[in-house]
């Protein structure tokens, strides 16, 4: 969704795009796949505000447009984890967040049982992808233009590299 905003034209150039993410490996390693951005290229950070950790923002350098894209209230299953823009789901989800809440207390209470929760959690999460993935995009998720967006604004300097790579030497 953000690339539509970013790329009208549908042509996505990733040599003019930065990214930030939370710090969960699910989602820097799915930014830069998706940009090409890399913390020693200066071009990918992780987000100051925790709040926004399951959420992305792309930047396109070239015409200095922001885009934040994050998941609409109803499929986000994390608690304690805020749903950054105003948008909700109008489907109802076959695992909610009661669900997952429910799935994680049986796994705490249960301690031990590591085999039975990771696998219990995977299943979990499968039926939840695949119910997203179901319905189209746009039911899901959103994304949203920032206005005025400043890179420093955003990411958090304590994990940045002080010298990163120019982008001449990357090419």
């Amino acid at each position: 969704m953000a690339f539509k905003i970013l790329f009208p034209d549908g042509i996505i150039d990733r040599s003019v795009l930065w990214g930030i993410s939370g710090e969960s490996p699910c989602w820097s390693d799915a930014v830069a796949f998706l940009t090409g951005a890399r913390l020693q290229y200066g071009n990918l950070g992780f987000f100051k505000d925790k709040r926004y950790s399951h959420a992305i923002v792309l930047y396109r350098e070239d015409t200095k447009v922001a885009v934040l894209a994050t998941w609409k209230e109803g499929i986000n299953n994390i608690p304690g984890e805020p749903v950054m823009l105003p948008g909700k789901v109008t489907w109802l989800p076959k695992v909610t967040m009661k669900d997952v809440e429910a799935l994680k207390a049986v796994v705490k209470k249960a301690g031990a049982i590591q085999r039975l929760s990771k696998s219990t959690h995977a299943l979990s999460a499968m039926a939840h992808i695949n119910d997203i993935l179901e319905h189209p995009l746009e039911e899901s998720y959103q994304a949203k233009v920032i206005e005025n967006f400043k890179w420093e604004d955003w990411i958090d300097p304590a994990k940045t590299l002080a010298k990163p790579t120019s982008a001449a030497t990357r090419a």
